[in-house]
């Protein structure tokens, strides 16, 4: 039974695109920590090898984090805060982030502002988890130089994730027409 008034799960959107962009993810980690005493290739295997399983594991764990959150920790997380006062509007993209309310005529801007929320704890699952393999994969660097290595490439993947939801979000408000 489909339920017409159930929330959206934000990891059915975000997740796919982390693998349609696992190419271009590891491409710009692998540039952006090219200052790091470590080969090309090897840094490019320590960080393809990072990335695929930060986005295995880590993203599901990340997304279930904040979903339990929603639901168990934050009062009213698993009702509506509504659209109507700034409070609601921010609480429904941030708090509510994991598991989106239905307002069907308000998804189209609250999709890519939830999304760019959610790399926040994306983000430093992803960090959590890379760093250990970038214990194996790099290691001739000292535990300092391997966690700027780690942060250096999550800061340059995630930018350029949180800018491509911003860029939905521009396009989605530019192209939305409102209901007469």
């Amino acid at each position: 039974m489909i339920l017409a008034n159930a929330g959206l799960p934000m990891i059915a959107l975000s997740w796919p695109w982390a693998y349609i962009l696992i190419i271009p993810i590891i491409a710009i980690e692998t540039r952006a920590t090219r200052r790091f005493d470590v080969s090309r290739a090897r840094r490019l295997r320590s960080v393809s090898i990072a990335n695929i399983i930060s986005t295995i594991i880590g993203w599901p764990i990340a997304w279930l984090i904040m979903f339990s959150f929603q639901m168990y920790v934050i009062p009213g997380g698993d009702g509506t805060y509504g659209l109507s006062t700034p409070f609601g509007v921010i609480a429904s993209v941030t708090l509510q982030a994991a598991l989106l309310m239905p307002y069907e005529d308000d998804l189209y801007w609250m999709v890519p502002s939830a999304s760019a929320f959610l790399m926040v704890p994306f983000f430093f699952i992803s960090v959590l988890i890379e760093d250990q393999v970038h214990k194996f994969g790099t290691p001739d660097l000292d535990s300092s130089q391997r966690k700027k290595l780690t942060w250096t490439a999550n800061l340059w993947s995630y930018g350029f994730l949180v800018s491509l939801f911003l860029l939905w979000l521009a396009w989605s408000l530019l192209m939305h027409e409102p209901k007469q």
